[in-house]
C-alpha cells in the first residue's frame, strides 16, 4: 500500500505551483507599482521556463506516486525557486518564502528526505548570496534571513515528526483494518460452511436466540415445523393444527408439548419419539431441544433437533414381523412331529431298542429346535405381556441354579450361589426364571472348563440384584456395549462354534426392561464377565 502522505504531497504539487505563480506575479506587480521598476523581458522568459519545469516535475509526481519521484519533483521546484531567487535578488527578497512549500513537502516524506529539506533550505539562502557576493548588510537583514531559516527548519522538523506519527497511526489502523477484514472473512466462511453442513445433513436443525428469534435452520427443519403446524420464523403463531402423535402413533401430542413450544417456554425437551403427519403419511422423529450457553454461563440460544428414524422403525417392525411369522410357521409342523415321535417311541420301546435310541436322538434335536424357536418368539416380543404377582425371586434363582448344575457338570464347572431370603418383587415368575436361566446358560457356555460360576441374589435398598459371574475370557467394552443387541454374537462364540442365535442377552434385556429394571455387563471379579439384572423390590 503506497504511503498516503507521499500520495497527498504528490497531489498537492500542482496546486503548489499555482499558488507560487500567483504569489510571485502579485509580488512583482506590487514591486513594479511601488518602485516604478519593470523586469526585463528576458527575465520574464526565464521565470516562465523555470516555472514550466517545476510544473512538469509536479505532473510526473502526480502520475507516478513514488517517494523518490515526488522527492525529485520537490527538489526541482527548490532548484527552480533558487534560480528565480538568483535572477530576482537585485530586485526583491520575497522569493525566500516561496521555497517554504516544497521543502515542507520534503519534510513530510520518509527519511532521509526531511534532512535533505533542511540542507536545501540552508543552501537556498546561502548559495545565492555567495554567488553574488551580496550578503545581509544590516543587523535587521541578518536577523530576518537567519530567523526565517531557523523558523522554516523548525517547521520542517515538526512536520517530519508529525508525518512520522501519522504513518505509525496509519499503520496501526491499516493492521486493524486488515485484521477486521480477515475476521469478517473467517466469520463469513464459517457461516457458509455451517450453512452447507446443516443443509446437507438429513437431520432437522434450527437455532433460536434467547428471545425466540430464528438464527439458523435447514430445509428439513422447515419441513418438520410445517408438519407440526408451525412456521419456524414465528413459533408463537401456529398456522395449522398439525398432526403429532406419541410413540404409539394414536395418542395426540398436546400443543404445549410440541417441539417449538419449548423455545417459547424456555424449557428443554429430552429426546422423544413422535410421529408427525396425517395417518398414512406419518414420519417418525426423535425430537429434542437443548439450551446453548456461553462459557460464562449466559444464555446464547436454543438448539432444536429432529431426526427422521422412520425407515429404522419400519425395518425393525419388518424384522419383528418376520421373526413372528417364521417362528409360528416353524412351530406349527414341529408340534405334530413331536407327538408322532412320542407315539412311535412307545411302540418300539420294547421291540427295537436300537430304533428307540435313534428316536431319542431325534427328540433331543427337535427339543433344541423348539428351544431356538422359543428364543425367536421371545426376541420378537419386545412389548411382552407379563403376568405380574408377588414373586419370591430368591426361590426362582435357587431353582435355576439347581437346573443349571447338570449342564455345568458336563464341563467340570462348579456353580456357587449366595441367595438371600428377603427378595420379593412384583414380577412375572416365568419371565424372571427365563432371564436367570439365560444368564446361567451363557456363563456355562463361555466359562473356562474346570472353573467356577458365581451367582448372587441380594437386596440393596428398594432393588433386587441378580448377578452371575464367570471366569471365562471376558468381553471388551465394545462387545459389552453390543451384547444386548439382537443376533449379536461375540467373536469368541464364532471361534468356538458355540450354538445359539445371539438372542439370549437381548431376551434378558427385554425382560428386565419390562419389569422397570435394567440389565448390564461388566468385568467379573473372578476374571470373566459379570451380568447383572436389577428389578424393583417390594
Amino acid at each position: 500500500m503506497p504511503d498516503f502522505i507521499v500520495d497527498l504531497v504528490a497531489k498537492s504539487l500542482l496546486w503548489l505551483q499555482g499558488l507560487v505563480l500567483a504569489g510571485l506575479i502579485a509580488g512583482l506587480i506590487v514591486y513594479d507599482v511601488q518602485f516604478g521598476r519593470s523586469l526585463p523581458v528576458a527575465l520574464w522568459g526565464v521565470i516562465v521556463l523555470l516555472l514550466m519545469a517545476g510544473w512538469l516535475a509536479a505532473a510526473l509526481a502526480h502520475r507516478a506516486t513514488r517517494t523518490w519521484v515526488v522527492a525529485f519533483a520537490l527538489i526541482v521546484n527548490v532548484v527552480v525557486f533558487a534560480a528565480l531567487r538568483q535572477e530576482l535578488l537585485p530586485q526583491t527578497s520575497l522569493t525566500v518564502f516561496v521555497v517554504a512549500l516544497p521543502v515542507l513537502g520534503l519534510g513530510l516524506l520518509p527519511r532521509p528526505w526531511p534532512t535533505a529539506a533542511v540542507v536545501l533550505l540552508v543552501l537556498f539562502v546561502v548559495v545565492p548570496c555567495a554567488m553574488t557576493g551580496v550578503w545581509p548588510a544590516t543587523l535587521a537583514d541578518v536577523f530576518f534571513d537567519v530567523g526565517t531559516l531557523i523558523a522554516l527548519s523548525m517547521i520542517i522538523v515538526v512536520a517530519a515528526l508529525g508525518a512520522r506519527a501519522l504513518r505509525r497511526h496509519a499503520a496501526r489502523l491499516s493492521a486493524a483494518h486488515r485484521a477486521r477484514e480477515q475476521a469478517l472473512t473467517r466469520v463469513t466462511d464459517g457461516k457458509m460452511l455451517v450453512d452447507a453442513v446443516i443443509g446437507a445433513v438429513p437431520t432437522a436443525i434450527a437455532v433460536y436466540d434467547p428471545e425466540g428469534t430464528l438464527l439458523l435452520a435447514n430445509p428439513r427443519a422447515h419441513e418438520v415445523a410445517r408438519h407440526e403446524g408451525y412456521e419456524l420464523e414465528s413459533p408463537a403463531e401456529p398456522v395449522a393444527s398439525g398432526a403429532v402423535f406419541a410413540a404409539d402413533r394414536t395418542t395426540p401430542v398436546r400443543r404445549g408439548d410440541r417441539l417449538l413450544q419449548t423455545v417459547l417456554d424456555g424449557t428443554e425437551l429430552p429426546p422423544t419419539l413422535a410421529w408427525v403427519g396425517p395417518p398414512g403419511h406419518q414420519r417418525a422423529y426423535v425430537r429434542s431441544s437443548s439450551k446453548i450457553a456461553r462459557p460464562d454461563g449466559s444464555a446464547l440460544g436454543t438448539l432444536v433437533v429432529a431426526e427422521d428414524i422412520t425407515e429404522v422403525l419400519h425395518s425393525e417392525q419388518m424384522r419383528d414381523d418376520f421373526l413372528h411369522t417364521v417362528s409360528h410357521e416353524l412351530r406349527t409342523p414341529m408340534t405334530p412331529l413331536i407327538g408322532h415321535l412320542d407315539l412311535l417311541s412307545e411302540r418300539v420301546a420294547t421291540t427295537d431298542p436300537g430304533a428307540q435310541e435313534r428316536i431319542e436322538v431325534i427328540l433331543r434335536s427337535v427339543d433344541r429346535i423348539m428351544t431356538r424357536i422359543s428364543e425367536l418368539l421371545t426376541a420378537a416380543d419386545i412389548r411382552m405381556e407379563l403376568q405380574i404377582k408377588p414373586t419370591d425371586v430368591a426361590a426362582l434363582v435357587t431353582e435355576c441354579v439347581r437346573s443349571a448344575r447338570h449342564d455345568a457338570a458336563k464341563r467340570d464347572l462348579t456353580i456357587r450361589s449366595e441367595v438371600i431370603d428377603a427378595a420379593i418383587a412384583m414380577a412375572d415368575p416365568g419371565r424372571i426364571r427365563q432371564a436367570v436361566s439365560e444368564l446361567l446358560t451363557n456363563a456355562v457356555k463361555f466359562a473356562d472348563e474346570g472353573s467356577d460360576v458365581h451367582v448372587l441374589c441380594d437386596r440393596v435398598d428398594d432393588e433386587i440384584r441378580i448377578r452371575v459371574s464367570d471366569a471365562g475370557p471376558g468381553m471388551s467394552e465394545v462387545e459389552q456395549h453390543r451384547a444386548f443387541d439382537r443376533f449379536y454374537r461375540a467373536p469368541r462364540a464364532h471361534q468356538d462354534a458355540v450354538q445359539g442365535f445371539g438372542l439370549g442377552l437381548s431376551v434378558v434385556h427385554n425382560i428386565a426392561t419390562a419389569h422397570a429394571g435394567m440389565a448390564s455387563l461388566a468385568g467379573s471379579p473372578i476374571g470373566g464377565t459379570e451380568a447383572t439384572i436389577r428389578i424393583p423390590a417390594i
